[in-house]
């Protein structure tokens, strides 16, 4: 007996990107059941076949992507929602926090292969309603009350006072709990714009959680923080009398 397929649909106003979604989807193993050329087509699609996964430009007319999501999250079993886009969205930050995955024009297969396992991911731990409510809230003025982070081959929510610490690793951002690490991909740029305090940014590799901060040494002219887990974090001359404000205010 032959497994059953997973299912999506496709969301772009571009002819040519909704074949090449498509194409991948069904690559990837997906069942492709239809695709929309704009946000309205694709919310009437979603209500009717109540699809998975929904791949959806961010960039539409009518409903662009980012409204189209908002619908969403009012559905009683919404999609997974795989965001495409060709821009640096400042929204970036707020998709990885939320679960919510992106790819960027033009779509490459080995991104877009990764994108479908984490929506299935998402789609076996029925948090796809959970996820686009976060992503609302990160996405307006509010402070996330949840952050989701992967674990292996799972996703785990945790509130941001459970994060000592990010720091950047390559193209990734580590995040460092109590007991365990996890990367997200996202910038600290990014990252920096959808939290705050008691965040704060010391260096252009560090962003720390203040509670959480032992110690301050200056040596050498060399300012160090040293954080609750042990690790000592680099304070950037450009920074300094921002933390200091800080330390001193706690």
């Amino acid at each position: 007996m032959s497994e059953t397929r997973i299912t999506c649909i496709v969301a772009d106003d571009e002819p040519h990107i909704r074949t090449r979604l498509a194409e991948l989807a069904a690559q990837a193993g997906l069942q492709v059941l239809g695709k929309a050329a704009n946000g309205t087509e694709a919310l009437a699609l979603i209500r009717h076949l109540e699809p998975a996964i929904a791949f959806l430009d961010i960039r539409m007319p009518g409903l662009d992507g980012l409204e189209l999501a908002e619908r969403l999250s009012e559905l009683r079993q919404p999609p997974v929602v795989v965001f495409v886009t060709a821009y640096g969205e400042h929204a970036l930050a707020a998709f990885e926090l939320s679960a919510i995955d992106y790819v960027v024009k033009p779509v490459e297969t080995q991104r877009f292969t990764r994108a479908v396992d984490r929506a299935k991911a998402i789609a076996q731990a029925s948090m796809a309603a959970d996820a686009l409510v976060r992503l609302k809230g990160a996405l307006g003025s509010e402070r996330p009350q949840r952050i989701t982070l992967r674990s292996g081959a799972e996703f785990i929510s945790v509130p941001p006072t459970d994060i000592i610490r990010f720091q950047a690793l390559d193209d990734y951002v580590e995040a460092h709990l109590a007991t365990s690490s996890h990367l997200l991909s996202v910038t600290m740029a990014a990252l920096e714009t959808v939290l705050s305090p008691p965040f704060i940014r010391t260096h252009r590799s560090h962003i720390v959680n203040a509670d959480y901060i032992r110690a301050c040494s200056v040596t050498g002219g060399r300012t160090t923080l040293e954080m609750s887990d042990g690790q000592p974090v680099p304070v950037s001359r450009s920074r300094k009398t921002a933390v200091l404000h800080v330390l001193d205010g706690q």
